[in-house]
């Protein structure tokens, strides 16, 4: 569904534990990452915050994939795989192409919270999902 490269996923894979370990705090309270900082990571020239921006992407794409799979196998559909996919993209309401490329995921994200700076402080998931549906509508 998604163009990870190798290198590049891995870089994400290692910038996310770093930023998260650093966004740690000393308290037990989950930290949710919101718009604002995904916004400046993704406009990051860092490369370790600009590989937290496409690793957190990936992960909310493939983190709700898995989710929506999960449900819609509870209703033990007989499809298969292009099925389920197809399925799952109505399911959480928007239909990217497999082709897409992770800088264009990452594009899309971007320019949306640019243009959304009244919702910036909302979490980053919920406008990253926003801005998905709103850039690749289902037909």
């Amino acid at each position: 569904m998604i163009n990870v490269k190798n290198s590049a996923f891995s870089l994400a894979m290692a910038s996310v534990f770093l930023v998260s370990s650093g966004l740690s705090s000393a308290g037990a309270k989950a930290q949710q990452i919101t718009g604002n900082s995904l916004y400046d990571a993704c406009r990051s020239d860092n490369s370790v915050m600009a590989g937290f921006c496409l690793g957190y992407l990936i992960g909310v794409i493939e983190g709700r994939s898995i989710g929506a799979f999960q449900v819609l196998a509870q209703l033990d559909s007989n499809e298969n795989a292009e099925g389920v996919n197809n399925f799952i993209n109505q399911f959480l309401g928007h239909c990217i192409p497999d082709t897409a490329s992770n800088e264009q995921l990452r594009d899309v994200a971007v320019e949306y919270l640019s243009k959304n700076p009244a919702t910036r402080h909302e979490t980053a998931r919920m406008l990253v999902w926003q801005a998905y549906v709103e850039a690749f509508p289902c037909q």
